[in-house]
């Protein structure tokens, strides 16, 4: 029932993830890297048809728009692949896959939609608006109106309806089972219109963001070098390192933008000339950028990563010493802290 963590597997994340542990051996399949793109294809689809805002970070969860077409041609390039997705039991083909049809009729129901109010002067369309998951997420709003009643009379919808309006619907329950609804109802303007062609560009985890005028990533195939790749499978390189160097940097990240130092930036951020090193795989896979390199994402200097790597081993030690302790949280904290405190003694 919980779609919203059964549609995770068909991620960006994941299919980075598959292409990391491919190169560092750590999955040894023949078709591990055809797999990571099945995901990635999905994903981009998926991101094409759940647009909420109308400048999102991510390059393929944009709105279709009249100033950009690289989402129209995510979904159009979406039929054609489902088109093409042949399914086999042993070896014997099936053709009664009858999702691979009905994903092909959203599709192109979409599009037509798409160029139906493109010729009555519309300039965007969230497809985030098109899904059911507003419906659900408003449904469970009215449902816990007035204590949870899951068959309210009609009167009681209405004037649920009414008292939702008045203090503009109130977020839904976290514990449903589709995500809350972040879209955005936009009042569009000349002025926000004449720079809605630029592309807003991935500067890092979050909703933070620069807007750029060159390709967006959605054009471009990531390829990494043979060297790369061979001298990730020679060294001691792992899924388990690399993963953690990625949550380094977003933490890098976030001090930055608290703190606002640029000499603690110095010694949290490698300096973006520096080239991409065997631990960093995962980093790359995950940027937007075009090249073969990390150009958005941010990443943490080998200090920072010396210290966060120490702090989640001694996580993992407090965690089994505390863990059928009463209030575990604050004493894995303070455990923390002493150790960051005969640190810095």
């Amino acid at each position: 029932m919980r779609v919203k963590y059964a549609a995770q597997i068909f991620s960006h994340t994941v299919s980075a993830a598959i292409k990391t542990a491919s190169i560092t051996k750590e999955v040894n399949s023949v078709t591990a890297l055809d797999t990571a793109d099945f995901i990635e294809n999905i994903n981009d689809i998926f991101d094409a048809l759940n647009s909420r805002v109308l400048h999102d970070p991510n390059p393929k969860r944009r709105p279709l728009s009249v100033f950009n077409n690289k989402t129209t041609t995510i979904l159009q390039n979406g039929i054609q692949y489902f088109q093409n997705i042949e399914v086999f039991e042993g070896n014997t083909k099936r053709n009664n896959i009858y999702c691979l049809d009905g994903f092909q009729w959203t599709l192109k129901s979409i599009l037509l939609l798409w160029d139906h109010l493109r010729k009555l002067g519309v300039k965007y369309l969230l497809t985030g608006f098109l899904n059911q998951d507003s419906l659900e997420n408003f449904f469970s709003v009215i449902r816990n109106r007035g204590d949870y009643n899951p068959t309210p009379t009609v009167r009681q919808c209405r004037i649920a309806i009414q008292q939702n309006m008045n203090i503009l619907l109130q977020m839904a329950e976290g514990t449903g089972n589709c995500e809350i609804d972040e879209i955005e109802i936009l009042e569009i303007d000349t002025q926000e219109t004449n720079s809605s062609d630029q592309e807003v560009c991935v500067t890092s985890e979050g909703n933070d963001y620069s807007v750029s005028t060159e390709s967006s990533a959605s054009d471009c195939q990531l390829n990494i070098s043979e060297e790369t790749k061979q001298n990730a499978s020679e060294s001691v390189v792992t899924m388990e390192t690399s993963s953690s160097i990625y949550v380094a940097g977003y933490l890098a990240h976030k001090i930055q933008k608290k703190f606002n130092c640029e000499l603690c930036a110095s010694y949290l951020i490698k300096d973006s000339n520096d080239l991409v090193e065997k631990n960093e795989l995962f980093m790359l896979y995950k940027d937007y950028s075009c090249e073969n390199d990390i150009k958005f994402l941010k990443r943490p200097s080998n200090q920072f990563v010396q210290i966060v790597l120490s702090l989640l081993k001694l996580f993992n030690e407090a965690f089994n010493k505390y863990k059928c302790s009463s209030k575990v949280t604050e004493t894995i904290e303070h455990y923390l802290k002493a150790y960051l405190e005969r640190s810095t003694d």
